[in-house]
């Protein structure tokens, strides 16, 4: 027996997202805090590592697609 309704699940976005448009948060900001924190550890700037982390965390979270250059260039 078939079911009436055609019901297909969501198509999930190839970046492995949680749906929005960048990373899943919590890979986003484990991403960032290592860029910071292996940053800081380098330069012994704290504030450096604040200053790449947070603004890298907002860009993956967001998506990156918006910085990026559009490739309309037909194959």
């Amino acid at each position: 027996m078939k079911p009436k309704n055609n019901i297909t699940p969501p198509a999930t976005c190839p970046t492995g997202s949680c749906g929005g448009p960048g990373l899943c948060p919590g890979i986003a900001l484990f991403i960032a805090y290592a860029v910071g924190a292996g940053l800081t550890l380098l330069t012994g700037i704290h504030w450096l590592g604040w200053a790449v982390g947070v603004p890298l965390a907002l860009i993956l979270i967001t998506g990156p697609r918006r910085l990026l250059p559009k490739n309309d260039a037909k194959r």
